[in-house]
């Protein structure tokens, strides 16, 4: 068996069918006795899996059976990144919004001391960056570890549009 295969079994149904999307894959998963936090072998919730892949239904699905919404992922390279982290750099914007209203943390950081905020600019995801704006009261002024700040990321992905975007909010 192959490490990727053999990897892939190690996670729970639940994970599994949430980094494919399939909502009724969760469903049935929770239904036969799946925990909404429960994890798998790579070091990631469902809820997480679901976030990066932009998948708002099941999203919602695992929020309603009280996922953690501001659980941390332990895959190596998230570097502690909440699912609000994870949506952000992917720019699900309609799933940022369930997190938030399911109490997600905007300020939360990671290992590197990143917010969801810092996240998105380095994602080049403007549409994220506004979700966030009116609830990161630290957007512009946030910074890492190593003291970048949302205009920092934005410019090293090389996103003008985000960095004009940036610039024109701090104005």
């Amino acid at each position: 068996m192959h490490l990727l295969q053999s990897l892939y079994l190690s996670l729970l149904p639940q994970v599994r069918a949430a980094r494919a999307g399939d909502a009724e894959g969760v469903r049935a998963a929770l239904e036969h006795g799946g925990q909404a936090d429960g994890g798998g072998g790579a070091g990631r919730q469902a809820l997480h899996e679901a976030c990066e892949a932009g998948e708002v239904e099941v999203v919602r699905l695992l929020l309603n059976h009280k996922a953690e919404v501001n659980s941390r992922s332990k895959k190596h390279g998230d570097e502690g990144g909440t699912p609000l982290h994870l949506a952000a750099e992917a720019g699900g914007v309609a799933i940022l919004e369930e997190l938030l209203r399911a109490g997600a943390d905007p300020g939360a950081r990671d290992d590197k001391g990143r917010t969801p905020a810092l996240w998105a600019a380095y994602g080049g995801q403007q549409g994220a960056l506004e979700v966030l704006q009116g609830r990161d009261t630290e957007l512009l002024f946030a910074h890492d570890h190593d003291l970048s700040t949302a205009l920092h990321l934005a410019a090293a992905h090389g996103d003008l549009r985000v960095v004009k975007w940036l610039v024109g909010v701090a104005s």
